[in-house]
């Protein structure tokens, strides 16, 4: 048998595995794929943690749903909810820099709706942040559309990878 053979029979299961693996995180099998613990103690987040929660149920991964009421950090993009043009103290974290509360807003679930203690520069609406704060897993409808998240802020900061 030739080596590229030999190679090939012994990678095709390796890669079979990892693959079976990382498919089985991303759908959200496999219980504790939610989040990810920093030293600091705080959660990370990814839109695809938060995906899993099914707003037209109100039930989610048990992994998930521990989060309820806990300090998490979450990426994204801001959709303020004010017309004041230079500050504001409350808005939509959203996954995508086009999102948009018009037609069509995102899923319930890919929206996150945020109040800060202190008001934010407006130009910081305009970049990736992180948004600190407990995490409140409720579906709520309001004037600015249905979100299953709400968070009282402790930070707000421009993202840099961690």
């Amino acid at each position: 048998m030739n080596k590229h053979k030999k190679f090939l029979l012994l990678m095709v299961p390796i890669l079979s595995v990892v693959m079976l693996i990382g498919l089985s995180q991303w759908l959200g099998f496999g219980g504790s794929s939610v989040g990810r613990m920093g030293r600091d103690g705080v959660s990370t987040l990814s839109w695809q943690d938060l995906a899993l929660f099914d707003f037209r149920t109100g039930k989610g991964p048990s992994a998930l749903m521990s989060l309820d009421e806990k300090p998490v950090r979450i990426p994204g993009f801001i959709v303020p909810l004010a017309d004041n043009l230079h500050t504001f103290d409350e808005f939509l974290l959203v996954p995508d820099p086009m999102a948009c509360i018009h037609v069509p807003p995102p899923p319930p679930n890919q929206m996150v709706y945020v109040r800060t203690k202190e008001p934010i520069s407006f130009r910081m609406s305009f970049d990736p942040v992180w948004v600190q704060g407990p995490l409140r897993i409720r579906v709520s409808d309001s004037e600015y559309g249905e979100t299953s998240y709400s968070m009282e802020a402790d930070s707000v900061q421009p993202y840099r990878e961690r």
